[in-house]
């Protein structure tokens, strides 16, 4: 399991819609984005690569866990 998975686990519950979600989801993005650029400028790094996808995997699999809680879509 993810350090990624655990930290949106804290802000995610089956009663926020998806768009909900998806702005929680944004939200963390936007911030890993800054903590890696501020980390290399360039960006280009392999560790700045994995990180990102370790987060976008974290995210599908919140969603499956979602989906498994029986979400009920309110938007």
């Amino acid at each position: 399991m993810n350090r990624y998975f655990l930290l949106l686990m804290r802000f995610i519950t089956d009663d926020h819609t998806p768009d909900e979600r998806q702005a929680i989801y944004d939200r963390a993005r936007r911030a890993l984005l800054q903590q890696l650029l501020e980390a290399d400028p360039g960006g280009a790094d392999s560790q700045s690569a994995y990180e990102r996808l370790t987060f976008e995997e974290a995210v599908r699999t919140v969603e499956a866990g979602v989906a498994r809680w029986g979400h009920r879509d309110r938007s």
